[in-house]
């Protein structure tokens, strides 16, 4: 006759709790692995598409060594202008590249643009308040650069 201990279930179902805790947990990591790696993928062949680049060799450098490289000598840019130039990033990146490297590193010039209306509410712009173009300095740079990123970006 079976004897019922409730003790030795107790074992034996806090032992099986364990076993498939441990499985599960196993089987989340691996999916979410594969997962990662294939998001991963799928934003390198997205950024290949957008700026014609190979994403490894582009990733070689600093976001804001790219940025550099890709502007133009004598070219004013508002700071719309400079994200549409470096799309793989964010705005909020570009906008820290230039005001915590670029220009206090003397690589980019800012001048005010005649075109701001001081009048007008901050959040009813038309037009930035301030232009950057490459300064003698960070065209020397962005030759460099652009060199290190090869022709196709």
């Amino acid at each position: 006759m079976l004897r019922y201990d409730p003790d030795r279930i107790a074992a034996i179902l806090a032992g099986e709790a364990e076993r498939l805790h441990h499985v599960l947990t196993v089987a989340a990591h691996k999916g979410a692995a594969a997962a990662k790696a294939k998001r991963k993928a799928r934003q390198r062949a997205f950024w290949k598409r957008k700026t014609g680049c190979r994403t490894g060799r582009l990733m070689a450098l600093p976001g804001w060594q790219v940025l550099v490289a890709r502007m133009e000598a004598g070219r004013w840019y508002s700071r719309p202008d400079l994200r549409q130039l470096i799309p793989e990033f964010a705005d909020g990146s570009v906008r820290a590249w230039v005001h915590q490297y670029l220009w206090p590193m003397g690589l980019i010039e800012r001048a005010e643009n005649a075109a701001f209306d001081r009048t007008r509410a901050p959040g009813r712009q038309s037009e930035s308040q301030w232009l950057y173009r490459l300064a003698p300095e960070g065209e020397a740079q962005a030759k460099a650069w652009r060199e290190a990123l090869g022709p196709e970006c």
